[in-house]
């Protein structure tokens, strides 16, 4: 019974690591140019979600038919090998520290929030082709936590200064960027904009106050 509580403790953890992680990357790296980073190479992953992803999936647009030509919106092949090589520390740490069993419990729970990612990301935005509901659709409280997902995210492809989480939204309670209504902004959205506003104004500030510098000695010199 003892080992059972400490690998349900484990796959806890790890979901709460996976979410922070989650939330990390999409905001630091998909949604900011990464340009010096590893030498550029994490540029592409940044131009394919934010310049290239995101405008073509907003609005009415957040919902279209399952892409045939153009780019996948999956996270690629090698995502899952990089999460597993990132997290091989704690898979291996808590193997050691707390048996086989709990040090199992790690790749398989990350494994399983990445393959919850990408169902969920696919579903979000590709309907069935015939227009019938999923199969999960039939059940209320299956259908229920997917609009629950499924919101959030329209709410980031609206507006992409919050929900960077997908699948759980630890991150972004932490971090003040979890709502689930368009017309609501979270906490730190409203400090980020308050302090954009006072960069503003001190910027209209010290523009005036050089523009009323310049002409003191043009009034001077007349007099």
């Amino acid at each position: 019974m003892e080992q059972v509580l400490t690998v349900v403790l484990v796959v806890f953890a790890c979901v709460a690591f996976a979410s922070v992680l989650e939330g990390l990357f999409h905001q630091f790296i998909l949604h900011t140019p990464q340009k010096r980073l590893l030498g550029g190479v994490l540029e592409r992953s940044y131009v394919a979600h934010a310049v290239e992803h995101h405008p073509a999936y907003r609005g009415e647009e957040y919902h279209r038919p399952a892409p045939e030509e153009e780019a996948p919106i999956s996270l690629g092949p090698f995502m899952w090998p990089a999460t597993m090589i990132v997290t091989s520390p704690i898979t291996i740490g808590v193997w050691l520290w707390l048996g086989p069993a709990a040090g199992l419990a790690v790749p398989i729970t990350f494994t399983l929030y990445y393959v919850m990612y990408e169902f969920l990301h696919w579903h979000m935005h590709f309907p069935r082709p015939d227009g019938k509901p999923r199969w999960y659709h039939a059940f209320p409280p299956t259908l229920q936590l997917f609009r629950w997902f499924d919101k959030r995210h329209f709410i980031h492809h609206e507006s992409d200064d919050r929900n960077f989480n997908v699948v759980i939204p630890i991150y972004d309670i932490v971090t003040g960027r979890y709502t689930t209504r368009e017309d609501v902004h979270p906490w730190a959205v409203r400090v980020r904009k308050a302090k954009a506003m006072r960069k503003s104004a001190e910027i209209r500030a010290a523009r005036a106050a050089a523009m009323v510098e310049e002409r003191e000695p043009e009034t001077v010199g007349k007099n």
